[in-house]
């Protein structure tokens, strides 16, 4: 073997010794991190990927460069579980429309503060096993009406922090999983009056703090049939016309700080039995979080108002 060629060898073990040395061995390979390593793009033939073993269930991206990357380029790992993008300001869902990623065995995405500003009708379809989903932090206006239609097994959505104003009521239809659905921090965002907000007879958690909510009507969550949490926090309401229809199974409810109402509220759910009668305190009512908590009698559902000073 010639000089020339020893030293060839040598510097390709080095380039693949660099790329080992990433891949936590505490974990049996498991556990690939390549945060912090300038990449810009990504797909199945990538230098990056070739020393990750083809068992890794979890591969951390974060704080790059990166603008694309390739739909099949996970597709080797078939045991892959949890990827995270996070931080790469740029990287965007594809403007075509068609999918992100292929991976069967995905069950968590997370791609908060990167450049996503559409989730489109096939954006995360071939991921079908997603149970998780954060998109946090990102600049999304414009969700598609069947962009989770695929993604039967998803238990908590998280979209917080981005620039919504409206959402169709249909995007959790199909989600018979699906737990915990946060829209915080969408600060334009708001029902349209004498319309369902979202239609869901799963959803357990809804989350719309610091939202565009000023007014809510006998509509806004009368289609959420199994809503047991309900957060209203920080948002401009001043109206909240009667009466407001909530969920048999209701069993907290929030309405905090800049919430201004003007005037006593009628709550009652779906179910003729169960009525929620609240006086509001209207010198308290921008500091005040009032909770509504529920306990089952023989005869009846008992609720229970208490004032958090």
């Amino acid at each position: 073997m010639t000089m020339d060629k020893c030293i060839s060898r040598l510097f390709i073990s080095l380039i693949m010794l660099s790329y080992t040395a990433a891949v936590d061995d505490d974990s049996y390979g498991r556990y690939a991190d390549l945060c912090n390593q300038n990449l810009t793009a990504l797909d199945q033939y990538s230098n990056e990927l070739k020393a990750i073993s083809p068992e890794t269930m979890y591969i951390s991206l974060c704080q790059n460069d990166m603008t694309s990357v390739h739909k099949n380029t996970f597709y080797k790992f078939t045991e892959l579980e949890k990827i995270i993008m996070s931080g790469n300001n740029r990287l965007q869902f594809p403007a075509d429309g068609s999918p992100m990623l292929t991976s069967p065995s995905l069950t968590d995405f997370v791609c908060e503060q990167c450049g996503i500003v559409k989730i489109f009708n096939h954006s995360v379809r071939e991921m079908p096993s997603l149970e998780y989903l954060v998109l946090s932090s990102n600049s999304i206006s414009q969700i598609e009406k069947h962009a989770f239609r695929k993604n039967q097994y998803l238990k908590e959505l998280n979209i917080r922090m981005n620039l919504l104003r409206w959402i169709p009521s249909t995007i959790l239809i199909g989600l018979h999983k699906i737990e915990t659905l946060d829209l915080s921090f969408n600060r334009e965002l708001a029902p349209v009056m004498d319309k369902p907000f979202l239609k869901s007879n799963a959803l357990e958690i809804l989350k719309c703090n610091s939202c565009g909510f000023t007014s809510i009507d006998g509509n806004t969550f009368v289609m959420l049939t199994n809503l047991k949490e309900l957060h209203l926090k920080d948002n401009p309401v001043f109206q909240l016309q009667q009466p407001i229809n909530l969920s048999r199974a209701i069993e907290l409810l929030k309405i905090l700080s800049t919430n201004k109402l003007r005037s006593p509220v009628d709550f009652q759910s779906s179910e003729e039995d169960l009525e929620i009668n609240l006086e509001f305190d209207l010198d308290r009512n921008s500091e005040d979080d009032i909770t509504i908590s529920k306990a089952q009698s023989s005869e009846s559902i008992i609720l229970a108002i208490m004032y958090k000073h």
